[in-house]
C-alpha cells in the first residue's frame, strides 16, 4: 500500500516505530506467535461490537492514529491525562470500554496505576499497584513483549483471575520501552463485550503503545531539562557574585543574575537585552566587540577590567571574568564580574600611606631597621647608611649583629627570643643607650627602640637607632661646665671674700670703690667666658675688656688738668692666643690690679701716659708652651723706688699668677715706669 503525506508525518514523530503502519497481516502473524488462540481467519462469534458490522480497515486505522497524533501534540498533558485521551478516542473504535496505564517505579519492580478507565470502582485498589510479572499487565512488562487473550484464555488462564472478576473477555497489552528498551510501564485496553481483538487493532495498538512512550519520554525529558533548569536558575541566582550572558556581536545581555541587577541598580527585566556598551564607561562598543570576539576565539578564561556606570551615575570598577560558552547552538561569553572599587581605592590608599611612609622613613634623621625573626636585616633607611657606613646591598640579608660591637651581638639573641609570637609590641625600655659598631670597628652610642609586629602569623622586628654621640658630647660640655661653673663661682666668691678682706678700710668711700672696681672685673671676665660658652676666651679680647674702663678714667683726668696733652693710652702687642676658662678670671684679676696702680699711680695718671702690653709664645722648659706677658709703664710720675711695704695688688698678683696658674710674676721699679713680667704655662690652662 501506498503512504499518504500524514502517514509520513507520523512517522517523523515516532523514529524508532514500525516502518509505516501495520497491515492486518503482520499484525496477525506477530499475534499468532504470542497468543495462540488468536485466530487469522474470518470473525467469529463476539467478534466485533455487534454480530454483521463492519470493522475499521486500514485506512480508518491511519486516519485514527493521525488524529490521535494531532490531539497529544495539540495538548500537553500528564502522563494520567494523556492515557485518558489516547482511550477516548481509540476505544469507540475497537469496542473497549477499559483500559490499564501502568508506569515503572524506579526500582523496576512494581508497576504504579497511571490511568485506568473504565475499571470499576470495587477493583481499582487492587490495581493500583502490581509486581512485574503480575497479572497481564506485569506479565507484559516482564517479558517487554505485546501480551494478547481473547475469551477462551481469559477464562482458563491462572493470571486472569482478576480480568475474569472484572468480566473481561478481550485483553491486548503492550510494554511501553524507551529507545535503549528500558521499561517505563504498560499501555492495555480490554473490553467486556467481544471475544478478541483483531490483528488490525493489534497493529494499531501496538503503534499507538510506541508514540505513547515516545510521548512519555519527551514529556520526561522536558521535565527533566525544566527542572535542570529551574536548578540551574536557582544556582545562577544563588552565585554570590555578580554574572552576565552576553552575545559577543551585538554586546546585548542575553541574561544575568540577581547581584548584577543589585551592582547597577537596573531591574532584571531592564537590564536583560541592555547594551553592554551603555554600562561601560571606558570602552567604545567596537573595543568591547573585539575584547569579546578575543574571548570566544581564545580557550579559558580571560580576566578583563572595566568601568561601568550604575543606574544613579555612580561608576564602579570590575574586574571580569570571561570564558566563552553555548547556549541554544550560539556562542555567547559568560561573565563573572568583581566589584574591586573599594579596592581598588584601598590598594591606591595603601600605595599613597607606603609613598609616605617611605618618604618619612627616607627622610628620618633617626635610623629605622626592619628585621626578621630570625635576626636578618631587610630594611635600613638612608640614616643607617650614613650611621654605620654601609652600604644597602652589603646591609641587606646580614645579621642585627653585624651592627654591635662583639660582646653586645652574643647578647642579641635574647631580643629575637622576646620577639616570637605576640602582636606588635615594644621590647624592653624605649630610649635604651648600647654602643653601636660602624663597618670600620669604630662604637658610637645610640638609643634605640625596639618593637615587634606580625603579618601573615611571620614576625618581623622593627628597631629605631638615634645616634647620641653629639648630645653625649653635649652633656660632658655641660658636666664639665657645671663644675666649671661651680668652681668658678666658689673661686670668685672667694675672691670678693679675700678683696672684702685685704682691701683697705681707711675710709668707706675708697673702700667701696676698691671692691667695685674688682668685682667688675671678675664680672667683665665672667661675662667673656659666657659669650664663649665658657670654652675660655681669646687674650687680647680680655687685656681690652679689661683696659677699656681705665683708659676712660685716665681720659677724664687729662680733662681736668687743663693741658694739651694727650689721654693715657694703652698698646697691645702679640699673637692670637686664647686662653683657657681656668685662666681667665685669675690673669683678668692681675691685669685689674695692674690698671688699678697705674691709673692711681702709674703712667695711666697722668696725661701722656702710655701702657705697652706685649706677649708671645714660647717653649717652657718641660717641652710646654709658655704664655710671656710684660706689661710697662711710660710717661707717668717718676718711681723713686720700690714700696716700702707689699700693697692689696702685690699680693693679689702674687695670689693669682703664682698660686691659681702656677705661673711666675715680677715688677721692676724702674723710675720711668713700672714693668711687670708675667710667665703662665699653658699646660696649666687646659
Amino acid at each position: 500500500m501506498h503512504e499518504t503525506a500524514d502517514v509520513g508525518r507520523l512517522r517523523n514523530l515516532i523514529p524508532h516505530a514500525p516502518a509505516g503502519v501495520p497491515t492486518e497481516g503482520t499484525a496477525l502473524r506477530e499475534a499468532s506467535l504470542l497468543v495462540p488462540t488468536v485466530r487469522a481467519a474470518a470473525p467469529g462469534p463476539g467478534d466485533g461490537r455487534h454480530r454483521g458490522a463492519a470493522r475499521p480497515g486500514p485506512a480508518e486505522h491511519q486516519a485514527l492514529l493521525l488524529d490521535v497524533t494531532r490531539a497529544i501534540l495539540e495538548q500537553d498533558r500528564d502522563e494520567a491525562g494523556l492515557a485518558r485521551l489516547v482511550f477516548d478516542l481509540v476505544a469507540p473504535h475497537i469496542d473497549a470500554d477499559i483500559g490499564f496505564n501502568y508506569a515503572a517505579e524506579a526500582d523496576g519492580l512494581t508497576l504504579r496505576l497511571v490511568a485506568g478507565p473504565g475499571i470499576p470502582e470495587e477493583f481499582l485498589p487492587g490495581c493500583e499497584r502490581l509486581r512485574v510479572g503480575q497479572a497481564f499487565c506485569g506479565t507484559a512488562a516482564a517479558s517487554r513483549l505485546p501480551f494478547l487473550a481473547d475469551a477462551a484464555r481469559i477464562a482458563e488462564d491462572a493470571l486472569a483471575a482478576l480480568p475474569r472478576a472484572m468480566g473481561m473477555r478481550a485483553y491486548a497489552g503492550h510494554p511501553l520501552l524507551d529507545r535503549r528498551g528500558g521499561l517505563l510501564g504498560t499501555l492495555a485496553f480490554a473490553s467486556t463485550r467481544r471475544d478478541r481483538f483483531s490483528a488490525g487493532e493489534i497493529g494499531l495498538l501496538r503503534t499507538l503503545s510506541d508514540f505513547v512512550a515516545l510521548t512519555w519520554q519527551r514529556h520526561r525529558a522536558e521535565a527533566a531539562l525544566r527542572a535542570s533548569e529551574a536548578r540551574f536558575q536557582a544556582l545562577f541566582e544563588s552565585v554570590p557574585v555578580p554574572v552576565a550572558v552576553v552575545d559577543p556581536g551585538t554586546l546585548r545581555l542575553v541574561a544575568c543574575n540577581g547581584r548584577l541587577c543589585e551592582m547597577l541598580g537596573h531591574g532584571r527585566e531592564a537590564l536583560r537585552g541592555m547594551a553592554l556598551d551603555s554600562l561601560d564607561a571606558g570602552q567604545d562598543a567596537e573595543a568591547l566587540r573585539a575584547a569579546l570576539r578575543a574571548v570566544v576565539a581564545g580557550s579559558g578564561r580571560s580576566k578583563l577590567t572595566r568601568r561601568v556606570r550604575r543606574s544613579d551615575g555612580a561608576l564602579r570598577s570590575v574586574s571580569v571574568s570571561a570564558e566563552a560558552v553555548t547556549m541554544d547552538g550560539r556562542r555567547l561569553v559568560s561573565e563573572t564580574w568583581l566589584d574591586i572599587t573599594e579596592r581598588l581605592a584601598a590598594a591606591a590608599a595603601l600605595r599613597a600611606s607606603e609613598e609616605r611612609l617611605r618618604s618619612v622613613i627616607g627622610t628620618a634623621a633617626d635610623g629605622i631597621v626592619v628585621a626578621s625573626a630570625e635576626g636578618r636585616i631587610l630594611q635600613a633607611n638612608p640614616a643607617v647608611l650614613r650611621m654605620f657606613g654601609q652600604a644597602e646591598a652589603e646591609l641587606l640579608g646580614q645579621d642585627l649583629g653585624i651592627l654591635m660591637p662583639p660582646d653586645d651581638a652574643a647578647r642579641h639573641v635574647d631580643y629575637l627570643a622576646a620577639c616570637r609570637g605576640g602582636p606588635a609590641r615594644v621590647i624592653g625600655v624605649p630610649g635604651r643607650e648600647l654602643l653601636a659598631r660602624r663597618r670600620d670597628g669604630s662604637t658610637f652610642p645610640v638609643e634605640v627602640s625596639v618593637g615587634s609586629f606580625e603579618v601573615g602569623g611571620e614576625c618581623f622586628l622593627t628597631g629605631i637607632l638615634r645616634d647620641v654621640t653629639e648630645r653625649k658630647r653635649a652633656e660632658e660640655r655641660q658636666e664639665l661646665l657645671m663644675r666649671e661653673v661651680n668652681h668658678r663661682a666658689r673661686n670668685a666668691l672667694a675672691v670678693v671674700q679675700a678683696t672684702l678682706r685685704l682691701t683697705p678700710k681707711e675710709d668707706a668711700a675708697t673702700f667701696a670703690r676698691a671692691v667695685e672696681g674688682r668685682v667688675s672685673a671678675l664680672a667683665r671676665a665672667q661675662g667673656l667666658l659666657t659669650r664663649e660658652h665658657w670654652r675660655g676666651a681669646e687674650l687680647r679680647a680680655l687685656l681690652q675688656g679689661e683696659l677699656a674702663p681705665f683708659m676712660a678714667c685716665g681720659a677724664g683726668t687729662a680733662a681736668r688738668g687743663g693741658t694739651d696733652l694727650p689721654p693715657p693710652t694703652a698698646r697691645l702687642e702679640g699673637p692670637s692666643v686664647w686662653l683657657q676658662a681656668t685662666a681667665t678670671q685669675p690673669l683678668a684679676m692681675a691685669v685689674h690690679e695692674l690698671a688699678t696702680n697705674a691709673v692711681k699711680h702709674g703712667a695711666l695718671s697722668l696725661p701722656g701716659g702710655e701702657v705697652t702690653v706685649c706677649w708671645h709664645l714660647a717653649d717652657g722648659d718641660d717641652g710646654r708652651s709658655v704664655l710671656r706677658l710684660r706689661w710697662a709703664e711710660a710717661g707717668g710720675p717718676a718711681i723713686a723706688g720700690p714700696p716700702t711695704r707689699r700693697g692689696f695688688g702685690s699680693r693679689v698678683l702674687e695670689g693669682t699668677v703664682r698660686g691659681q696658674l702656677g705661673g711666675a710674676v715680677s715688677l721692676d721699679w724702674a723710675a720711668a715706669g713700672l714693668a711687670c713680667a708675667i710667665e703662665v704655662p699653658l699646660g696649666r690652662t687646659a
